[in-house]
């Protein structure tokens, strides 16, 4: 899988609609006339065209990479799985503006060759990034759940004495410069007391 990633990232995924933003694009569906129209729909096909390709591209990343978790072939890795999704939200960046200019052709009963293949895809990347899991066999899925479970790393039991310094269980002080004792002794405080902050103060209050 690792090396499968970056021939994907050469691939600007969100660019494939780029066409329907030039100039020739636009004042062809603006004008009159059959020629005009047709010039503007062939352009229109072609984008559908390389976002359909692209689409079963990943698809077909993405279940050649499980499948070689669930066979043992593969270890799971949390940053591909994060890539995929990736992919499949850059592709997703010009399914709106697609679909609009597919509504417009076919309100002029015109047909769009591609666009029904290019909705369906549409409503799957959105339906795979709105979940954390593919559809899966009964049996796959709680393979898959097990594995992933595995892969997460395990948090380590430390000591964080009044001061706000962080040990380790053998004693061992953890000295990093996201541990500021202040801050630390801080944040415990507040927690203690049921006090709260918003993000734009935690913010702030690291650039501090």
């Amino acid at each position: 899988m690792r090396s499968r990633l970056p021939e994907m990232t050469i691939v600007s995924l969100s660019q494939y609609a780029n066409g329907l933003n030039e100039s020739t694009y636009v004042k062809a569906r603006s004008r009159r006339g059959k020629r005009n129209q047709l010039l503007a729909l062939r352009k229109l096909e072609n984008a559908l065209v390389v976002g359909n390709w692209l689409f079963n591209a990943i698809c077909l990343i993405e279940r050649n990479w499980r499948q070689e978790i669930l066979a043992g072939k593969t270890d799971y890795d949390l940053m591909e799985d994060a890539s995929i999704r990736e992919f499949y939200w850059q592709w997703s960046q010009p399914c709106r503006q697609c679909l609009n200019e597919i509504a417009v052709f076919e309100g002029a009963h015109m047909r769009v060759h591609e666009a029904a293949k290019f909705r369906k895809h549409c409503q799957e990347a959105s339906e795979t990034l709105s979940r954390s899991v593919p559809p899966m066999k009964d049996e796959d899925l709680m393979k898959w759940n097990q594995i992933v479970e595995r892969a997460k790393p395990n948090p380590r039991p430390v000591r964080v004495d009044i001061e706000g310094r962080v040990f380790e269980l053998t004693g061992e002080r953890i000295s990093l410069d996201c541990l500021d004792p202040r801050k630390v002794a801080k944040g415990m405080k507040d927690e203690s007391e049921g006090r709260t902050r918003s993000l734009r103060e935690v913010v702030a209050d690291r650039r501090k």
